[in-house]
């Protein structure tokens, strides 16, 4: 491989996505309390999927999640379980506050689980 002097490596490629958007300069706590205000929403949703899958699993239906199966008998450790992963989100928010990277991150998972607990009241209805 050739190296020129131009060649920055995959920092450069990535320094977009992890650096802040232009509107936190501007507006940083708005932009911070935007992302808190999404990651209770995690919580929420994350607190519903405990609820709603422990009663799947009540009416016979199974666990969906392979890293999950393992344990899903036992509603303590998922919930502690789901604990740990959610303080180690707000952790990293921490570390990469008001980053486009981290705001699609957060956003995409919210959307995830928002779509779990919708399906978990859906197999609700018909089990």
């Amino acid at each position: 491989m050739a190296s020129g002097g131009n060649y920055a490596g995959p920092e450069a490629a990535l320094a977009p996505l992890l650096a802040p958007s232009p509107e936190v300069a501007a507006e940083p706590t708005k932009r911070f309390d935007t992302l808190w205000t999404i990651y209770i929403g995690l919580v929420v949703l994350n607190v519903f999927d405990l609820i709603t899958t422990n009663l799947v699993l009540n009416r016979g239906g199974s666990e969906g999640n392979p890293f999950v199966q393992p344990i899903a008998d036992n509603l303590w450790h998922v919930g502690l379980l789901k604990g740990a992963v959610l303080l180690l989100i707000a952790a990293l928010l921490t570390r990469v506050r008001g980053s486009r990277l981290s705001e699609l991150a957060l956003a995409g998972t919210t959307g995830w689980y928002l779509a779990v607990v919708c399906w978990n009241v859906a197999v609700l209805t018909i089990l």
